[in-house]
């Protein structure tokens, strides 16, 4: 991603730029239905709502939001 930032100019640097945009307005994964048991669905690998959407803003707070930084420093808007 740096090399492409680095030789790619503005073009690549707005693409990059919106596709951060995109990925942290996008809403957390949907909830799982209200009749599946959290149990059930953990045995099935997947956890219950309040630990995906935990799971969602520490991934976009400590991973997401970061390398974006990293990549776009002067990026105007950027979370804090």
């Amino acid at each position: 991603m740096t090399w492409a930032l680095q030789t790619g100019g503005d073009a690549v640097r707005r693409a990059v730029s919106a596709a951060f945009e995109a990925g942290l307005a996008a809403p957390p994964p949907a909830a799982a239905a209200a009749f599946a048991p959290a149990e059930a669905l953990a045995a099935h690998g997947r956890p219950a709502g309040a630990v995906m959407a935990d799971a969602w803003r520490r991934a976009i707070a400590d991973v997401i939001t970061p390398a974006m930084r990293a990549l776009l420093p002067g990026r105007a808007g950027a979370p804090r």
